[in-house]
């Protein structure tokens, strides 16, 4: 049905009645088709080759000025642009910026270390309780094998406070030194844990070596101490003596405690000449220096090497006992428990004195390792790991390339 006329002519109104302004938004001409208004008469002379110009019509841009025909400001906008084509952006306000420095989130000077834990803690307390242990049932042993050991320490104390050399008997000396061997291969594995996952063999063989080793480990650690008032402050800040050790000697030393700090110079087995060759005392000096100041005072990391060294086979040992897997696993884990405990310096406090800490001058040897201790924690990590190799061939000088040992008569 066809609509009315009326609403026809409405329609047509309201379409003429919109204007332009409605779509001045757009920000560019448009070229709208709009077919012209026709006659019927017209319609079957249409051709679609007819001129597409007769069916555009122009819709210029929004003018902002109202007081200025929209052609004349079309023509103002083509003469600036033909004059200078570079027109600038418009220029809009920025965020505002804050400069954060990236120190304050990563320090490129220090490596991320996660701090020292509470397990961890309780492992290195746990090989200092073990290895004063050790000790105090090693002690009693040997005082239960040779009965005048303490008056052989005693004299040590003496001949340093007269300012006479310590002398050396091999015969008493090898006596000890076995002695203290045969002890700790029977008990090594009640004392230590990590001893339990070696096999029988594997133990004694590698003791053979390291046993000895650990005698040169003491004697840095003596010879770091040296800088100590006396010789009790000396031998209290190592874990290879301890209290009831000196309680067992302090009938033989009490009118002694003040004598001074001993130094390996002051025993005639370390007295030069004493090695074959210059370049071995040289070496034992030096290595002898470079342990005893890392380790000097600090007794959690004296126990921590202690379990290194004790764990290192050396040269002579056979390759079954140096490759062995489990060996070199609990060797590893120990060597990591080390570098943790110099990269994060934990706060832990023990200490066997309550001495006020008076220092004095530190021994001739241990000025050959100055500036040692300034090492980074992975140096001192990797000088301490190259340094076991250096104190088990200070073991052969001792035992193989000494002149003392050679020139000591026959039992």
């Amino acid at each position: 049905m066809p609509r009315p006329e009326i609403w026809q002519q409405a329609e047509v109104k309201a379409l003429q009645e919109i204007k332009t302004e409605d779509l001045e938004s757009l920000e560019a001409e448009l070229i709208i088709p709009v077919m012209p208004k026709m006659e019927e008469s017209t319609l079957d002379d249409f051709s679609p080759e007819d001129d597409n110009e007769d069916f555009k019509i122009l819709i210029p841009k929004r003018n902002t000025d109202p007081d200025t025909e929209s052609g004349d400001s079309q023509d103002e906008i083509d003469e600036i642009l033909r004059s200078d084509p570079q027109v600038p952006l418009k220029k809009r306000p920025r965020m505002m910026e804050v400069p954060y420095s990236l120190g304050h989130a990563i320090n490129k000077k220090v490596n991320p270390v996660m701090s020292f834990t509470f397990e961890e803690e309780f492992k290195v307390m746990d090989y200092i309780v073990r290895i004063e242990q050790y000790q105090n049932r090693r002690f009693e042993y040997v005082l239960a094998n040779f009965p005048q050991y303490n008056l052989v320490l005693m004299e040590m104390v003496r001949r340093t406070a007269e300012e006479q050399k310590i002398p050396f008997n091999a015969q008493i000396d090898k006596m000890l030194f076995n002695i203290g061997l045969e002890f700790t291969k029977q008990n090594c594995v009640d004392i230590y844990e990590e001893m339990g996952a070696l096999g029988t063999s594997v133990q004694r063989e590698m003791l053979n070596c390291t046993y000895p080793a650990l005698y040169v480990v003491m004697f840095a650690i003596m010879e770091g101490n040296t800088r100590e008032k006396t010789w009790v402050d000396q031998q209290m800040k190592t874990v290879h003596i301890t209290k009831e050790n000196h309680q067992s000697l302090e009938t033989y030393t009490k009118h002694l405690s003040h004598v001074r700090p001993v130094s390996i110079k002051d025993m005639e087995k370390f007295t030069s000449p004493w090695a074959v060759a210059a370049e071995d005392e040289e070496k034992f000096e030096r290595t002898v220096s470079s342990v005893g100041r890392l380790l000097r005072d600090d007794l959690h990391l004296q126990a921590l090497y202690h379990m290194l060294v004790m764990l290192s086979p050396g040269s002579r040992n056979s390759p079954e006992v140096k490759n062995n897997p489990m060996l070199k696993a609990v060797r590893q884990g120990v060597t990591q428990l080390l570098y943790r405990y110099l990269s994060t310096k934990p706060n832990m406090q023990y200490s066997k004195t309550t001495v006020s800490g008076q220092q004095g001058d530190e021994s001739s040897i241990m000025k050959i390792s100055a500036g040692v201790e300034d090492l980074s924690a992975a140096d001192k990590t990797l000088l301490l790991m190259k340094m076991v190799d250096q104190i088990h061939d200070c073991v052969d000088i001792m035992e193989n390339r000494s002149l003392k040992v050679f020139s000591q008569p026959p039992a």
